[in-house]
């Protein structure tokens, strides 16, 4: 995770915590909150960040999304990494997660970025994989979907890359941007935004307060303003290094 702290400082940290936790007895339950919030949209639309597919139990994700009945489900993110046992069977994972009728986008994050720099998975075979479950990866791109306008914004380091995709998309005036950092919306003027990232914190102390985060701008978890736009960050729905302290999983649904 690139951050303040170094990747390793913050594992190493993080680590530490856990461990401490453990023996206080402060672990998270795996406990699914449902975050609901009226921007304006008029389409319902359930954002799933940080999935992480080795850890959460996707069962009560999936009945927890075909409850809700969103128009749009995304994923913001994250929803595969290194400790994924085999990407063969995402379309299974995946379509689990897209309710009938629902209209399945998706963004990578940092994760994905790292499994297709390593070679174990390119780009277009990943678009394939997450076509075979219904969903449609936006790279840099906007689409029309469920009657909104959807933008996605790839994953880009240093985070200073934004600005320029962050211009070229908005001038195609999305109503909804989805970026898997919040980073990106440092740049941003207009429209309701949606990202992840930040598990929150994971490590939180009570009441779901960050003690660190890996945005370079500050960015934890909850609501931001700037300017004429609105974010919402989700703490996530995942990880790769359990276990969450203080630090539910978060299903998003923006509306």
């Amino acid at each position: 995770m690139e951050a303040r702290l170094t990747r390793r400082g913050f594992l190493r940290a993080l680590a530490a915590a856990a461990a401490a936790a453990a023996g206080a007895g402060l672990l998270d339950s795996g406990f699914l909150e449902v975050t609901r919030l009226r921007l304006g949209l008029g389409v319902r639309v359930a954002v799933l960040a940080d999935l992480h597919l080795h850890g959460p139990p996707l069962r009560s994700i999936a009945e927890a999304v075909e409850h809700l009945r969103p128009r749009i489900v995304v994923l913001a993110g994250d929803f595969v990494d290194e400790l994924t046992p085999g990407l063969g069977g995402l379309p299974e994972w995946l379509s689990r997660l897209l309710p009938r009728g629902s209209t399945g986008l998706a963004v990578l994050g940092n994760h994905e970025h790292r499994l297709l720099e390593s070679g174990r998975v390119g780009l277009r075979e990943l678009e394939r994989l997450l076509e075979e479950a219904g969903f449609t990866l936006l790279v840099d791109s906007t689409v029309e979907a469920g009657g909104l306008r959807v933008a996605g914004v790839d994953w880009a380091w240093p985070p200073e890359g934004y600005r320029a995709r962050v211009e070229r998309l908005e001038a195609e005036e999305p109503r909804l941007v989805v970026a898997h950092s919040p980073d990106a919306f440092h740049y941003a003027s207009r429209g309701v935004w949606a990202s992840g990232h930040t598990h929150g914190g994971q490590v939180c102390l009570p009441g779901a307060r960050s003690v660190v985060t890996n945005s370079v701008y500050g960015y934890r978890w909850g609501l931001y303003r700037r300017r004429g736009a609105v974010m919402y960050v989700s703490r996530g729905l995942g990880e790769m290094l359990p276990p969450r302290i203080y630090c539910r999983r978060q299903l998003l649904v923006l509306e």
